[in-house]
Order: C-alpha cells, then sequence, then structure tokens
C-alpha cells in the first residue's frame, strides 16, 4: 500500500510546492514517486517533468484526489494541497501517514499556520512536521518560530530550507535542485528534509 505524505498551507508563497517538488527529486532516486499537483491552478503539474520512477498527476478536484489516492498502490505519493483546508485537504490529510506544514518564520506566517495545526489536531492526523523555509542565516526569529511552534503543539523538523535562488533557477529548467545543482547547499538541506520524513514515516 502506498504512503501518503500531504503538504499543505494556508496560504500562498509558504513554498508548499517547492518542498513537495524537490522531496519528491529526493525520493524518486531510489522509489517510485506519484507527485499529485492538487491545486487548481495545476501549475506544478505544469512544470515538473515525469522520469523512470516519478509520475506527476493533476487532481483538481476532491473527486479527482480520492480516486487518485484510492488508486495508489505502492511507493510514496506526494500530495500537493491547495491553500487553506477545504474539501480536497481534508481528503488528502485523512489518508496521509505524515503532514508536512511549511512555513517562514515570521510572526505573521505563524499567525496563518497556527489554525492548520488545530485542524490536524481535529482530524487526528497520525503526525505532522512543520518545516520552517526560505530561512536566512543569522537570524533570531528561527529560535523563536521554533518555541512558538511548541507551545502550538507542533514538532518542527531539524532541517530547514534557506532562502536560495537556486530553487527558481532548478524551477526554471524544469528540475529538482539535487538534479540542477546536486552539491549545492539546497540540495543538502532538502535531502536533510528528506531524512527526517523517511524516519517519521516509519515510525
Amino acid at each position: 500500500m502506498a504512503e501518503v505524505l500531504s503538504i499543505v498551507g494556508r496560504k500562498g508563497g509558504c513554498s508548499k510546492s517547492t518542498t513537495a517538488w524537490n522531496l519528491a527529486g529526493v525520493f524518486s532516486e531510489r522509489e517510485p514517486v506519484l507527485l499529485i499537483d492538487a491545486d487548481p491552478s495545476g501549475s506544478l503539474a505544469a512544470l515538473v517533468r515525469e522520469s523512470e520512477r516519478l509520475r506527476v498527476l493533476h487532481a483538481p478536484t476532491p473527486a479527482a484526489l480520492s480516486s487518485a489516492l484510492e488508486r495508489a498502490e505502492r511507493g510514496l505519493v506526494i500530495v500537493d494541497c491547495p491553500p487553506l483546508l477545504p474539501e480536497p485537504v481534508a481528503a488528502a490529510v485523512a489518508r496521509s501517514r505524515l503532514v508536512l506544514v511549511p512555513l517562514m518564520p515570521s510572526p505573521l506566517d505563524l499567525r496563518a499556520a497556527a489554525p492548520i495545526f488545530a485542524a490536524l489536531r481535529e482530524k487526528n492526523a497520525p503526525a505532522h512536521l512543520a518545516v520552517l523555509v526560505k530561512v536566512r542565516a543569522g537570524t533570531r526569529v528561527v529560535d523563536a518560530t521554533r518555541a512558538a511552534l511548541a507551545d502550538l503543539g507542533a514538532r518542527t523538523a531539524r532541517a530547514t530550507l534557506g532562502y536560495r535562488v537556486v530553487y527558481q533557477e532548478a524551477a526554471g529548467a524544469r528540475k529538482s535542485v539535487v538534479e540542477f545543482a546536486p552539491r549545492s547547499r539546497a540540495a543538502a538541506e532538502i535531502r536533510a528534509l528528506a531524512g527526517e520524513v523517511r524516519r517519521a514515516l516509519r515510525r
């Protein structure tokens, strides 16, 4: 049976699609991955190139998403959910082994993400993990955000994703960062996050 990893966010610009795409790039190096773009815009599905172990599917409606999840038989399924917590997100969360919540380390993003953690607790998601993204080195706000997330009862990944132009450059080339710049700091960061995700999925 396929393992489902859902990536949710309450607002645009939180690197939800970037995180989904680049995690898919790491995991598809060794195992089959189905990357589902559940956003009606379909921008991620239009950009990502399929490979031998990476399939991409646009599922813009609750029915399409539920059907795709039911038909997934093996490997890892990564769902890039639309913003907020509408019906498609609820369907993905209900089938997930792990839910990732990317957010920038800022008071505004923390405030926006707080209802997500409350909703995830209500839906009894097996596990969820906050991921700090667009992190700038040497800023104190990261520690403050980690402390605030702990107060919300959220578990936060040790790995962070920095604010790096190479993500946009890789997307322009229609590649994940591990394909485009395998020795970059961004590639090392996404691999570290993938390691944490894999360990969380095994629990």
